[in-house]
């Protein structure tokens, strides 16, 4: 076999290889498995056109709306980056189009104190943001 050609099968495995193994680790980092934890400074505001139910499949209690914490809102053109929390104490870390209105969780989480999250990637979604997304994207854009 030409020595060429074992070169050039050789540049081929090793980059099948990589894109197997850069497949299976982006799978994998994906998945949702591995928890990050952090320390952050958070400085809440209330967006009350946001409203959510604070114990979900309770219909009986009230609405309350949903906070953004406002510096650490980061807008590149039409994209913008923002933390919430629900009204159920839920982090999310969210992706959001203001042209188009569509929305994404990029992270979810909980708290662990007032300045300590728990996190992992979020399976993104992009959706229509309708009804309290809506107006958490308004808020943040």
């Amino acid at each position: 076999m030409p020595l060429i050609m074992k070169s050039f099968k050789f540049k081929f495995v090793v980059l099948l290889g990589s894109l197997f193994s850069a497949a299976f680790m982006v799978g994998h980092l994906t998945a949702g498995e591995p928890w990050i934890e952090r320390d952050q400074t958070f400085t809440w505001q209330v967006v009350p056109d946001a409203l959510g139910n604070p114990e979900p499949g309770n219909p009986n209690i009230p609405l309350e709306p949903w906070h953004i914490t406002t510096y650490s809102i980061v807008r590149r053109g039409d994209l913008v980056t923002f933390e919430a929390v629900s009204p159920d104490a839920e982090y999310v870390q969210f992706l959001g189009n203001c042209e188009t209105t569509h929305i994404t969780p990029q992270l979810r989480g909980e708290f662990l104190g007032s300045t300590r999250i728990r996190y992992q990637v979020a399976q993104l979604d992009w959706q229509l943001a309708t009804d309290w997304r809506l107006a958490l994207l308004r808020f943040a854009c």
